[in-house]
């Protein structure tokens, strides 16, 4: 995992280097925040929130039975 943020960290602080390098005026803790809320907008614009649609992805054999083991037969 700390590999994962080191990584994350570095793409965040060469964003923006260039940034700062194209002439925005801009300081990395205000960048920062920007770019933190601008991907959550983003990940709530492109979820398909819809009660309705909660069980999707389950099917009929996804139920377990008394007589099969721990896992479902797909």
């Amino acid at each position: 995992m700390p590999l994962f943020f080191w990584l994350l960290d570095t793409a965040i602080i060469n964003s923006y280097l260039i940034l700062k390098n194209s002439g925005e005026n801009i300081s990395r803790k205000e960048f920062q925040i920007k770019l933190i809320w601008d991907l959550i907008k983003s990940g709530i614009e492109d979820k398909d929130i819809n009660p309705a649609n909660k069980n999707q992805y389950i099917t009929e054999k996804s139920e377990l039975s008394s007589s099969e083991g721990h896992f479902p037969e797909w």
